[in-house]
């Protein structure tokens, strides 16, 4: 049968994908429904499994999946799985098998927050907090609403864990600039040369912004004006010749008529 005449249906299954991968770390997808949406709990935060796997331990948090609604904690529910085969570089594929620890996902219901307090003994440590949203507000530095997380109990809140800086320092090549040479003036302009190139001088600048078309909309208007005036004036000044023209025409031609009446005819002598 054609591949073209094969009818899909949802209830069908599709054969297993070799290329999946068979460290699954991951809980199962959780429906949008029932994803939390405001999370108290970030990257970088210090947590104690309260509940479930790996219960009584603590570790900082690597890893959030909206998802799922899981933490991954740096140290909890680690197991050791096997490496797929596709997984390994070509110098490590021996015929034996690798394996990893992988630290699990862990559901957010069962993670508190840790944060460090005096007790009444003068001794600080840390200790397990509930945690109250504040109202939300719009953070200009990370340009994203958030919220203070309030310590239940305390009047302070729990500053939230800063991003890690995984940013590698800049290394100096043979081809970077140094900032002594860059500092450096090799170049002083005149009055006589202008600051930028003439030809892109009209890049510079919306040449076809609202007010530059209202500007040359009203050059090309009063440029149009005149010459029109200055054609009708031309045009009034040749009819007006034209005109005169005709009329000493005119009167040349009357007078020259009237002078033939006026002339008596001379007797013929015998």
């Amino acid at each position: 049968m054609l591949a073209s005449k094969i009818r899909w249906s949802r209830h069908m299954k599709l054969p297993p994908n070799p290329f999946a991968s068979e460290v699954k770390y991951q809980l199962p997808a959780v429906p949008k429904e029932k994803r939390i949406r405001y999370w108290d709990i970030a990257v970088g935060d210090l947590v104690l499994v309260a509940k479930g796997p790996g219960a009584g331990q603590r570790g900082r948090v690597l890893e959030v999946n909206p998802k799922t609604n899981g933490v991954v904690v740096q140290g909890v529910n680690v197991r050791t799985v096997k490496v797929p085969e596709y997984l390994l570089q070509p110098q490590d594929r021996d015929g034996k098998e690798k394996l990893i620890d992988v630290a699990h996902e862990v559901p957010y219901d069962s993670l508190r927050l840790l944060t460090l307090s005096t007790d009444e003994n003068g001794e600080q440590g840390l200790k397990p907090v509930e945690i109250k949203r504040g109202k939300l507000f719009f953070n200009k530095e990370k340009r994203q609403l958030t919220w203070k997380r309030w310590i239940v109990g305390e009047n302070r809140f729990l500053p939230w864990p800063k991003a890690p800086n995984n940013r590698p320092k800049p290394v100096v090549g043979p081809m970077d600039t140094t900032e002594a040479i860059a500092a450096q003036v090799t170049w002083k302009p005149t009055l006589e040369t202008p600051p930028i190139p003439l030809s892109v001088s009209d890049e510079l600048h919306s040449r076809m912004s609202r007010r530059n078309r209202k500007e040359w909309a009203r050059e090309t208007n009063k440029n149009l004006t005149e010459h029109i005036a200055v054609s009708l004036l031309q045009a009034d000044k040749r009819l007006k010749e034209r005109l005169l023209q005709q009329e000493m025409e005119k009167r040349a031609s009357q007078a020259s008529d009237t002078g033939s009446k006026q002339v008596p005819n001379k007797p013929v002598s015998q």
